[in-house]
C-alpha cells in the first residue's frame, strides 16, 4: 500500500459528542437518580474523573441508584 502524506490540511473542530455533557452543569451537593446498573455506574465514575469532579452512589431499594457530585 502506496501512502501520500500531504501538508496544510486543518483540524476540524472537534464535536464533544458525550452523553455525559450534563455533568458540566453539575454543581457540588446536587445528585440525580438512575436505574441501577453497574456498567453505567462505572462509565459515569470515570465521566466525573475526566472532568476533574469526584461523586458518590447509593443503591436504593426500588433498584435505582443515586449520583452526587461531591466535589
Amino acid at each position: 500500500m502506496d501512502i501520500k502524506f500531504e501538508d496544510g490540511i486543518p483540524l476540524p473542530e472537534r464535536l464533544d459528542k458525550s452523553k455525559y455533557q450534563y455533568l458540566d452543569k453539575m454543581e457540588v451537593g446536587q445528585s440525580f437518580t438512575l436505574p441501577y446498573s453497574s456498567n453505567v455506574q462505572q462509565s459515569l465514575r470515570q465521566a466525573f474523573a475526566i472532568r476533574r469532579m469526584k461523586c458518590a452512589f447509593r443503591k436504593q431499594d426500588d433498584n435505582t441508584m443515586r449520583v452526587w457530585r461531591t466535589k
